[in-house]
């Protein structure tokens, strides 16, 4: 169990990673006019964390629940 959560936690660091590197690329050459690209990075940059905390709460809070019940 324990090394599964280690390769999942590699796994997302390193999309974290390539997300990041993807927006500084798409930052310098952006070639549409009002920037599209950069901003749906931008927003991924933020939303991707964030629904990755959400899912690891709600699964803490599904496992202690299981706990309970046993």
């Amino acid at each position: 169990m324990k090394s599964r959560k280690s390769v999942f936690a590699i796994i997302g660091i390193v999309l974290l990673g390539l997300l990041y590197i993807t927006t500084l690329i798409v930052a310098i050459f952006d070639p549409t006019p009002d920037k599209s690209y950069f901003k749906a990075c931008l927003f991924l940059c933020i939303a991707v964390p964030v629904l990755l905390y959400a899912y690891i709460l709600a699964y803490k809070h599904m496992r202690d629940k299981r706990h309970k019940e046993d």
